[in-house]
């Protein structure tokens, strides 16, 4: 009797634990957002963290993102960027926001838990025309 509880109660938890498995994502596109003191970027990721959710709703989600000494961070025409010039455009983001591609270092689970928005390595940033 003992042993057909455990045996079910081991099923439910992994019935529930593949309905919560969302697949891992290597990119995201979303709104550039700011700088934060530690030169890490701020990110829209709503519509990534969102993906998976049966529900639509209008709260939005931020990314956070680590520039490394290996990120680049480029326009789709393929000129190189540094932060510093994004600390401009941060400063001018009410007049044009600039979207961009967010490749990462390593595959990420993005969803609306705020753990797996932050903590991010981009290998590479495109800003977008």
């Amino acid at each position: 009797m003992v042993k057909s509880k455990l045996l079910l109660f081991a099923l439910i938890f992994s019935v529930i634990g593949a309905c919560s498995h969302h697949d891992p994502i290597s990119s995201f596109e979303g709104y550039f957002g700011s700088v934060n003191t530690n030169n890490e970027l701020q990110f829209d990721c709503s519509k990534t963290a969102k993906r998976n959710l049966n529900t639509t709703t209008e709260e939005g989600y931020s990314c956070i993102v680590e520039v490394t000494e290996n990120t680049t961070i480029k326009t789709e025409d393929g000129d190189v960027l540094s932060v510093d010039e994004l600390k401009k455009w941060e400063a001018n983001r009410l007049n044009k926001r600039k979207e961009a591609k967010v490749i990462l270092i390593e595959e990420k689970d993005i969803n609306p838990d705020k753990e797996s928005r932050e903590g991010l390595k981009a290998s590479e940033i495109i800003i977008l025309n």
